[in-house]
């Protein structure tokens, strides 16, 4: 093989290894571990993700300077309050923005560090987890909580 052929081999290859790298970070849910991500459930009150609930939940990504994670966060509180389903929104926001949302949707936010060194990178995130605690569904984007089809899939995941 010759030089130049060795060379193009390496250009694109590093060319494709990049986008791979920039298409896993950001187009492609990432696997978390829920009993390794601490969140804070009040200013100083820790503990882990995993210990919030046990059984079917939903654990939502979100931030308030999102403009697609707030969109989605109305309908997202309808249907778990319709369905009785657990939910749990995450959040690296300011205490100040997750005590307003609280008041404003009655519903449990904790917040981390910073969620990029969680390994989330994308948002909104949605997580579904079934009465075995397993994850069973991630959702990268928004979902269309009020879709009969969404829903049916849904309920699916988590039972």
């Amino acid at each position: 093989m010759n030089k130049k052929r060795i060379s193009n081999i390496l250009f694109y290859g590093g060319i494709a290894a990049v986008l791979l790298f920039f298409y896993l970070r950001y187009k492609v849910a990432p696997n978390l571990e829920l009993s390794s991500i601490q969140v804070a459930v009040s200013r100083g009150e820790k503990t882990n993700l995993d210990q919030l609930y046990q059984g079917s939940q939903i654990i939502h990504f979100y931030a308030s300077w999102c403009g697609p994670c707030m969109r989605e966060l109305p309908e997202l509180v309808a249907y778990s309050k319709e369905t009785n389903t657990p939910l749990t929104l995450v959040t690296d926001d300011a205490w100040e923005k997750i005590e307003a949302l609280k008041t404003r949707y009655g519903v449990k936010i904790v917040r981390v560090e910073s969620l990029k060194d969680i390994g989330v990178y994308s948002i909104p995130l949605t997580y579904f987890v079934n009465s075995a605690n397993t994850i069973t569904r991630k959702q990268l984007g928004e979902v269309q909580w009020q879709d009969a089809t969404a829903r049916q899939e849904i309920k699916t995941n988590l039972h």
